[in-house]
């Protein structure tokens, strides 16, 4: 729900103020793995096979876990309204 300048700032309890930086914390997190991919995927065309196949694992696991961490995002959500 938007808040309006002459309205007052609702106060969040201990547990919703929890929520509230757990969020920041995944949202970083999200945004941080999704750039490693990026920078890691520039290095792909520059390594042995084996190791290509190694890093596309690596990056596949960051996205792996990016997946669970939209879920989580997406509970939160549920919880914060």
């Amino acid at each position: 729900m938007p808040q309006n300048y002459l309205s007052r700032p609702r106060v969040l309890s201990p547990q919703e103020a929890d929520l509230a930086q757990t969020r920041v914390l995944l949202e970083y997190t999200l945004r941080r793995n999704e750039r490693h991919n990026e920078e890691l995927a520039e290095l792909l065309d520059h390594l042995p096979e084996q190791a290509r196949e190694k890093l596309l694992l690596a990056i596949g696991i960051f996205e792996a876990a990016n997946v669970q961490l939209r879920e989580v995002l997406r509970d939160i959500d549920g919880k914060e309204r």
